[in-house]
């Protein structure tokens, strides 16, 4: 657990660069450096680190055949004799960077939401999940590609789609919302909403599964996730701290919604996360569909900060950045909290006895 706590209260510590003009671009360096040695120089992650590790000197097949671009890479580091977690941590080093730089240019505190994306996804997405890792990151420049460049944006998902075939949940979302940001009045966005809820609360998505696994193009992502919740075993429940978690943004955001609105740049962050949530309800109890959820949710990373950005010019000038101070800090010790938690009560616990997998102690 020291490594978890001591990388963790350095990046905490290094946020504080966001207020130092002269130091950010260091600040958002070392950030990287220090998450992609957690997240590569590892010696566990869940049962899937071992799968990952078999595939990467060749001992298993799994997964090969599904995502090119990861599979490239993979071979490419393996034959050319670097270890697994030389490779990881490269492989963590791009995924990573590709976030911050996206936090750095776009969101308006962006190692605020650094912090809050390791509280919230970093130990699930960085620390389990190899090949979505990357599809993570990807999705922020997707959604925020779209209304600017379409062209960007659909090359970010394509690169994403590479390394894991879920990010196309996002496609049918953009083309829904294109539709929408062309009509007048808020009637047909709530249409849409209600129809949505209606939706879920209608087709059962194991059932909606099935059907796809028989349309061409779908029938192979939908067959490997059926063949998943078919060998998942068990009964998956959400984890309380979703729905905690959920409740504290939308008291958030909710207050301050009129003002986020009113930059038309949020109408698609706010789109995509009020859609995760009526998700969120409908496939509580697939755990594989949650990670699908995670793309919608990421949008916290611009609609928070931005509402905090609202909270923070209402005091003055003198006031202005001590408040943000303070709440870096308490951000900053939510993330280190959540991480032992996270670490302490995930599977069978052997989170307890991570280390850097070259130290011996």
């Amino acid at each position: 657990m020291i490594y978890f706590l001591t990388i963790y209260s350095a990046v905490a510590a290094l946020s504080f660069t966001d207020f130092i003009p002269k130091l950010r671009k260091f600040g958002a360096l070392m950030c990287i450096i220090l998450l992609a040695m957690l997240a590569g120089w590892r010696n566990m992650g869940g049962s899937d680190f071992y799968v990952y590790q078999d595939i990467y000197y060749g001992l298993t097949l799994n997964y090969m055949s599904a995502e090119a671009g990861y599979a490239i890479i993979n071979n490419l580091f393996s034959g050319l004799g670097f270890s697994y977690n030389a490779f990881l941590f490269v492989y963590s080093l791009a995924a990573i960077s590709i976030m911050v730089i996206f936090l750095e240019k776009h969101v308006k505190y962006p190692k605020f939401a650094l912090l809050f994306y390791m509280a919230c996804y970093f130990f699930f997405y960085n620390m389990v999940l190899n090949r979505q890792m990357l599809c993570m990151s990807m999705s922020l420049w997707v959604i925020y590609f779209w209304d600017k460049n379409k062209l960007y944006s659909l090359l970010c998902l394509l690169t994403g789609f590479l390394f894991h075939q879920s990010i196309i949940v996002l496609l049918p979302l953009l083309l829904v919302f294109e539709v929408l940001k062309h009509t007048k009045g808020i009637k047909y966005w709530l249409l849409f909403f209600v129809a949505a809820i209606g939706f879920t609360a209608l087709i059962n998505p194991q059932r909606l599964l099935g059907i796809t696994a028989s349309l061409p193009g779908l029938s192979s992502m939908s067959a490997r996730l059926l063949n998943y919740l078919e060998n998942a075993g068990g009964e998956y429940a959400l984890n309380l701290v979703e729905y905690v978690k959920m409740a504290a943004a939308l008291c958030i955001i909710l207050p301050f919604a009129k003002k986020i609105l009113a930059d038309k740049g949020n109408h698609i962050w706010a789109f995509f996360y009020f859609f995760g949530i009526i998700f969120l309800f409908w496939t509580r109890n697939i755990e594989i569909l949650f990670r699908v959820f995670a793309y919608f949710d990421l949008s916290l990373l611009v609609l928070i900060p931005y509402a905090v950005n609202i909270v923070a010019n209402r005091f003055s000038p003198s006031q202005r950045k001590p408040f943000l101070i303070l709440t870096y800090a308490a951000v900053g010790a939510l993330s280190i909290m959540a991480i032992l938690y996270r670490a302490a009560n995930f599977g069978d616990g052997s989170f307890l006895s991570y280390q850097f997998y070259f130290m011996d102690i």
